[in-house]
Formats: structure tokens, C-alpha cells, sequence
């Protein structure tokens, strides 16, 4: 079990840490939980044998941990009745009594709340003894309300909530409007692709996600040498979405950046991850032939992402592979800032980056990865730290084809994600996805495209067929 990464600690406000819960903890935790100054304050006053606590752990599998100050612990953290769906939590803090009146109570909370939100939790529950004035006095600085009380043992449980900030969350959805790699001959150039933003962007006015939130539009602006045979319709593309900024969706506002066309969609999911961060909890990065059609594709990811004994940081919308290793098609799928933050941090490991340079060196010894020996640090041309992507140095990042963008830039940027410890997951919804022009992957059937489910890695069950009549630029 982890917290929030592959260190088993979180630590936001580098003050206190948490840490899981094992059983080597358990000898020091049975001596806190039963000394009179705690038990006294709890629902269960009993006093426990140390044998009793070790069956207790084995058998409920507590979602306990202990809190970090200066190197010791100082008490730890309970929770119970967990509700992934509806993102509630019940919580309790016992301080060892050796340091308790520090104020070390009210930072753990802030400490706990960070990593709760951190994990999409909109709301904090406990129970408190009325006689217990101290904790009552904490938990009403803290912003926690009574919504109720009962009588317990000769004295009076009283419940409280806290409401966390209600979740925001954000689309990004990378464009491009020169002419596209894998589409049907005579069907790739602008005037197609503007096909598709239309049904891209009726999508994005009609769906419902679940939550609320806005789509960012990544403009990646194409250079002189790219291919482009409808330039009038490519810069009808660029007319189109451009004038998108500020219009309202279903939950939420688009907006519209522009960048360079270096490191296609997975340096502009990092360039908007830069841009936006500190405005999203929940981050959607979808490809703009992936085109979502159904409702609730985010609030129905939510559950995965919330879960404290086996942390997911990625829920896939088109499929996930195996090979090379862990990853998800077109980095499509829904993660969190607090994932994010941590894939930053690790993308710039030494070990994550030797581990990625052996991978992709070995696609390149086999003539699959063509640009490798032309790519330029991302981090020497943008300066600063970046979530996982690959820059070509000549041309626009296009590479030779579709491998190059899958090994150099979809494999890493998902990769890194398991690499930091979360699992990656598909998402449980079927039928949410539209394939534009790029149905079939059948060599056997040349000129196969319409109507057919690519499932190539099983992800068929959550697409709908892509079919003529959604394109406007068909004839």
C-alpha cells in the first residue's frame, strides 16, 4: 500500500509526513491507543493486548498511518467508512501524549486534508466526545460543522463535516491542422480535419462529464515545412477553433492556447498542465481524433483515482498496453494534479531517465525509433522541468511515422506513471469513444475503415464505430 507515490510518504508542507501503517508499527501504536489520556477520548475505551491489535490488523486492514515530526512518530491517523464514490471520508487523530499541546494536531489535519484532496476527497467526517473540549475547539478551527449528536456511554458523540473545495477539473485536447498520418488516402488533408473539429467541438458543447469542467484547446502551429494540400482549409481550422475561446460547455469554458509543434500532443499536454495547473484537480488528456460521445466519462473515473489501498493514477478512455512497457494509447485518460506533480518530480530522475534512454535505444537498434539520435532535450529548449515527451531536433516532431510518436512520446508519457508507482487502469464505461478515421487496423482487409473496431489491445469495448455521417467534409 502507498500514499501518494513509491516513497510511502506524503508530505506536502514539509512539516509532518504520513506514512502507511505495518505491522512493525504496532507494538508503538497499541502503547498510544491504550495509554488513559487516549482511550479516555475514544468511542472504545478498552484496553487492547498487543496480540488483539495484531489480529485486528490482519483481519480489518485498516487504512491507518502514522505521522512524521522530526524524525519520530507522534501519533496517527484512523479512517473508516470510505466512500470512493461520493468521495467522503471519516477520520480520527490520536497524538501521542508526549506531544500533545504543540499545536502539532492542527497541522497534521492541514497535512491530511492536502493529501485528501490530493486524492479528489470532497468531504471529511468524524465523531467527537463532547467532554473531549480540546479536539472540539481544534475541529471547530478547522471549519468542521456538527451536523448531529447522540448520547454514548453517559456523555454525548457529536458529529461533524468538513467540506473540501468542490472538484474542477479540465479537458485538454491537442489540435493540429496540417494534413494526418493514418487517416484513409484522399481523406487526410485540412478540409477533413476540419470535419472533425466540427463533430469535436458539438461534442464538447453537448457531453456532460459529470463535474465541472472546462476544455483547453492546444493549438500546435504548423511550420512552413509540414504537409498541408488545403491551406484555405487549414486556416479555416485555425479560424474555427480560435474563435472557440471563452465559449461555454455543458459544466464549463473552453480556452485556447497556441505553441510550436515540437513533441506533438504530449508536449502540449505538458504545456497546458504548466499553464493551468493550479486551476484543476482532475486533468482529461484526450487526443482530438478520440472523440468522447457519452456522459459522466469523468465523475466515472473519480472512484479509481480516490482509492487510498491501491493508488490509480490513470484511467485509460481508449485501451492500455503491456509493451514496451506500461502505457496508455495516445496518453488518453484521466489523471490528477497531485499524479501530475509527482510525474514531474520523476521524470527527472536519473534512474527513470536511464531506464527510458534503454527502452527506447533498443526500438532504435531495431529501426523503430528512427529519431532518437536527433532528439533534443525538452528540458534545454524549455527550460524548465516537463512531464515525459520527446523533441525531435529537425522538422516539427513528426518523426518518420506512427511509431516514432508512439515510443518517443506516448510509452513514456503514461509509463512514467506506473514508474512512480500508481497503477493505470481502463475505464469501466463502454461506448465512450469515437475513432476518427481510424476504425479498422486490418492489413488483411485493405481500405478497411468504417464501421470496424480497432482492438488491437482489447479496447473495443469502449468505442463507437466511426461512421460517414458524423464528418461534415464527407461529400
Amino acid at each position: 500500500m502507498t500514499l501518494e507515490n513509491r516513497y510511502n510518504h506524503w508530505s506536502s508542507r514539509g512539516v509532518v509526513a504520513l506514512h502507511p501503517f505495518e505491522p512493525k508499527d504496532l507494538p508503538w501504536f497499541n502503547e498510544v491507543r491504550n495509554h488513559p489520556d487516549t482511550a479516555g477520548y475514544l468511542h472504545d475505551s478498552r484496553v487492547y493486548s498487543l496480540e488483539e491489535t495484531k489480529d485486528w490488523f490482519e483481519r480489518e486492514k485498516p487504512l491507518y498511518w502514522w505521522v512524521e515530526y522530526t524524525r519520530k512518530p507522534i501519533g496517527y491517523i484512523r479512517t473508516s467508512n470510505v466512500n470512493y464514490e461520493d468521495g467522503s471520508i471519516t477520520v480520527g487523530l490520536d497524538i501521542d501524549p508526549k506531544f500533545r499541546g504543540s499545536g502539532l494536531a492542527f497541522k497534521v489535519y492541514e497535512e491530511l486534508f492536502d493529501f485528501l484532496r490530493s486524492r479528489l476527497f470532497t468531504r471529511v467526517n468524524l465523531e467527537v466526545l463532547q467532554s473531549n473540549e480540546r479536539a472540539l475547539h481544534i475541529y471547530r478551527k478547522l471549519g468542521f460543522v456538527e451536523t448531529g449528536s447522540t448520547p454514548h456511554n453517559g456523555d454525548v458523540s457529536i458529529a461533524m463535516t468538513l467540506e473540501l473545495p468542490k472538484l474542477k477539473a479540465v479537458k485538454v485536447i491537442p489540435v493540429y491542422f496540417g494534413d494526418r498520418r493514418s487517416w484513409p488516402k484522399y481523406q487526410s488533408d485540412s478540409h477533413h480535419v476540419h470535419g472533425l473539429l466540427e463533430y469535436v467541438i458539438a461534442k464538447e458543447k453537448e457531453i456532460d462529464p459529470g463535474i465541472d469542467c472546462d476544455t483547453v484547446f492546444v493549438i500546435n502551429c504548423r511550420s512552413d515545412t509540414d504537409t498541408v494540400t488545403e491551406k484555405d482549409w487549414a486556416s479555416k481550422c485555425y479560424e474555427l477553433v480560435k474563435g472557440l475561446d471563452g465559449t461555454n460547455t455543458k459544466r464549463g469554458v473552453i480556452k485556447v492556447v497556441e505553441r510550436e509543434n515540437k513533441g506533438v500532443s504530449f508536449a502540449s499536454y505538458d504545456h497546458a498542465f504548466h499553464e493551468f495547473r493550479d486551476l484543476y484537480d482532475v486533468w482529461f488528456f484526450c487526443e482530438d481524433d478520440q472523440v468522447i460521445v457519452a456522459d459522466n466519462v469523468i465523475s466515472a473515473a473519480l472512484p479509481a483515482l480516490r482509492n487510498l489501498a491501491e493508488p490509480c493514477g490513470f484511467v485509460a478512455t481508449v485501451g492500455l498496453a503491456s509493451t514496451p512497457k506500461p502505457h496508455a494509447h495516445g496518453g488518453c485518460g484521466i489523471t490528477t494534479r497531485g499524479v501530475l506533480d509527482e510525474v514531474l518530480k520523476e521524470a527527472q530522475n536519473v534512474s527513470f531517465k536511464k531506464e527510458q534512454h534503454a527502452s527506447i535505444s533498443w526500438f532504435h537498434r531495431h529501426g523503430r525509433a528512427h529519431d532518437f539520435p536527433k532528439a533534443t532535450s525538452p528540458f534545454d529548449y524549455l527550460g524548465r522541468p516537463h512531464l515525459p515527451c520527446y523533441f525531435p531536433s529537425e522538422g516539427t516532431g513528426l518523426g518518420c511515422g506512427n511509431k516514432e510518436i508512439e515510443i518517443l512520446g506516448e510509452v513514456s508519457f503514461t509509463w512514467c506513471i506506473s514508474y512512480a508507482g500508481f497503477s493505470l487502469t481502463n475505464h469501466l464505461l463502454e461506448k465512450i469513444n469515437v475513432n476518427w478515421k481510424n476504425a479498422g487496423h486490418d492489413s488483411q482487409v485493405p481500405g478497411l475503415w468504417f464501421g470496424v473496431l480497432r482492438n488491437c489491445h482489447g479496447e473495443a469495448v469502449r468505442m463507437v464505430p466511426y461512421t460517414e455521417d458524423m464528418d461534415t467534409a464527407m461529400p
